[in-house]
């Protein structure tokens, strides 16, 4: 039996607005080549905004993965640890500061100190003021201006450095001799002491004894080394005999 007209009509239009309500499926964009130039007139069309949709979506996930990275490890459950008691403190001794020892303080000496300080450092004799042996005397005497010429004392410090070395009887004669001499010792000089010294401790009459006793020796019984002490310690007290046998 042959098909109605009716039938054949209805399927058709039935067919074409099948037809008209699906859209025409879009041809794919071609990939964008970076070397070849873009033409900025060209007209955008539908697969241009699906391509740039694309990329869009490719760099905001680029952009998102550190931040999702990071919630993820803040996310993840942490394990316990064991809790490590602390360890007992044990109690130190206190051991006391050391005591700090004052620093001493430089002590500025004069210049009268140093030179007695720098006499002092050779040992000199002292000399008590006695009377009963006058060579004692001398040769005190003799022994300190030694030493002021090994020490270069100057001229205003020899009366202090010799008074320093004073005791007992000298000392009483040095009070009263200074006083005599003007009472400041800084200005008498090693001539007017030495002047007082002889006149109190090796007189006239002594000096003019010991010279004849000089004149009138005589090796006799002596030994060699005797005769030369003797002549040593009499010729103190013969000083211009001496000049003239040089001579």
């Amino acid at each position: 039996m042959p098909p109605r007209r009716g039938a054949r009509r209805g399927g058709g239009r039935g067919g074409r607005g099948a037809g008209r309500g699906q859209p025409a499926e879009q041809p794919a964009a071609p990939p964008v080549n970076p070397d070849v130039p873009v033409n900025p007139n060209a007209p955008v069309t539908q697969a241009d905004l699906a391509a740039m949709e694309q990329r869009y979506q490719a760099m905001l996930q680029a952009a998102l993965a550190p931040f999702l990275a990071a919630q993820q490890n803040q996310a993840a459950p942490v394990q316990d640890q064991p809790v490590v008691p602390p360890a007992p403190v044990q109690d130190q001794p206190v051991i006391p500061p050391a005591p700090v020892e004052a620093q001493p303080v430089p002590v500025q000496l004069s210049a009268e100190a140093k030179h007695l300080r720098d006499f002092r450092k050779y040992n000199p004799k002292t000399f008590d003021g006695s009377l009963d042996n006058p060579f004692r005397a001398q040769l005190w005497l003799t022994s300190i201006e030694t030493i002021f010429r090994y020490m270069k004392c100057p001229e205003d410090q020899k009366v202090q450095c010799a008074a320093f070395c004073l005791e007992d009887r000298g000392t009483a004669w040095w009070e009263t001799a200074e006083r005599a001499l003007g009472g400041d010792a800084s200005k008498i000089t090693w001539e007017q002491f030495r002047e007082s010294f002889y006149a109190k401790f090796f007189s006239a009459n002594v000096k003019h004894a010991k010279l004849q006793e000089f004149l009138n020796l005589e090796q006799g019984k002596l030994s060699v080394e005797q005769y030369d002490a003797e002549f040593d310690l009499l010729s103190r007290f013969a000083p211009d005999v001496i000049c003239k046998i040089s001579m």
